[in-house]
């Protein structure tokens, strides 16, 4: 039982792989961003550089605000 709850344990630690961007040319994953922006209307924006193949990539993150209604 120990043995299982380490093992979960240590898993839940891991970088949620799924969601780091993948190159288009070499399809190797991008571990961190190179740099990051905010925009004006709340967009974060981050720029990725593949170590395999030094392609770049740009991608955009929205955050959502609720509004309160009047």
């Amino acid at each position: 039982m120990l043995d299982q709850l380490s093992r979960r344990s240590s898993f839940t630690h891991q970088p949620r792989v799924s969601e780091m961007p993948r190159c288009a040319d070499c399809l190797d994953r991008m571990t961190a961003p190179e740099g990051s922006a905010l925009l004006a209307d709340g967009a974060v924006t981050y720029l990725w550089s593949c170590d395999r193949c030094g392609k770049t990539l740009i991608t955009e993150c929205f955050r959502f605000v609720a509004r309160p209604s009047h």
